[in-house]
């Protein structure tokens, strides 16, 4: 008897293949069988499905990946574009540097979004969806106590870059219509040797006009994708310093007497005798 319905093949997933040639393996005995159907379920029938499907991403999704990477794809066009251009024509340097941004960025938040492997990223230190809501949590409660916060930042501060979608979207807009205008610069005639040279007619303004755009948007992918980072790591600075402190007390008369007379300073002696 099954406890979820609907949600048969978990089992499967494992791989069992032993024919138990010596009658090891058991049924467990009818009470053990009783108490576990007694048991309520560990999981919903969506859950049990999404386990036995092997995608787990089903539930959720980064808010800010398609304006990001309409932004990476019209600064790879410009590069493109550009890259046997003569006349004015943007810096195609600037626009790999975007490029770059944006694939960080995206990578970035994908983690807060709950996309990514939670073990592959918490080796590389990174701040992920579970791990900034576990910490922010934690913070959210200590700064209540201390400064009276008593708003959600605690917790969202190691989410900022997935609440900027509408400004993404405009650069998104803004970059690809300086693409179509580079595009639509171009014209092209025969050298003396009788091979094709593209010209763009832009002025030097509107060449300074895209590389401010393209500048200001690198400036505000990476500041709002280290403010994340700067803050989850500062909130993890200050939960080890919680647990430290947490350590000062309780302390037997052995310790004390240790503390007091050897290694103890000033400050922790007087935190354990008042």
């Amino acid at each position: 008897m099954t406890t979820i319905n609907n949600a048969t093949g978990l089992y499967a997933k494992l791989g069992y293949n032993f024919d138990d040639p010596n009658n090891i393996i058991q049924p467990l005995s009818a009470n053990i069988q009783s108490e576990m159907a007694r048991i309520p379920a560990f999981m919903t029938e969506a859950s049990a499905r999404t386990m036995i499907n092997g995608d787990t991403t089903v539930y959720f999704q980064n808010p800010v990946k398609t304006p990001v990477q309409s932004i990476s794809n019209s600064a790879n066009s410009i590069i493109s574009i550009c890259s046997e251009l003569n006349g004015n024509i943007p810096q195609t340097s600037v626009c790999s540097t975007l490029v770059n941004a944006c694939q960080s960025y995206i990578t970035h938040t994908n983690n807060i979004s709950g996309l990514t492997d939670i073990n592959a990223v918490a080796q590389l230190d990174q701040v992920t969806y579970k791990t900034a809501v576990s910490v922010g949590t934690l913070i959210l409660h200590l700064t209540n106590q201390t400064d009276g916060i008593i708003n959600t930042s605690p917790i969202l501060g190691n989410f900022t870059s997935l609440f900027v979608g509408p400004q993404l979207s405009a650069s998104a807009n803004t970059i690809s219509i300086y693409y179509n205008l580079i595009s639509n610069s171009i014209s092209t005639s025969l050298d003396i040797n009788g091979n094709v040279v593209a010209t763009s007619s832009l002025t030097l303004e509107q060449v300074n006009n895209i590389n401010t755009e393209i500048s200001n948007t690198i400036t505000f992918l990476t500041t709002r994708q280290l403010h994340d980072q700067t803050f989850f790591q500062n909130s993890k600075d200050i939960v080890n310093a919680f647990a430290n402190c947490k350590d000062l007390k309780n302390f037997g008369e052995t310790e004390k007497y240790l503390i007091n007379n050897f290694i103890g300073t000033p400050e922790l002696i007087n935190i354990i005798n008042t």
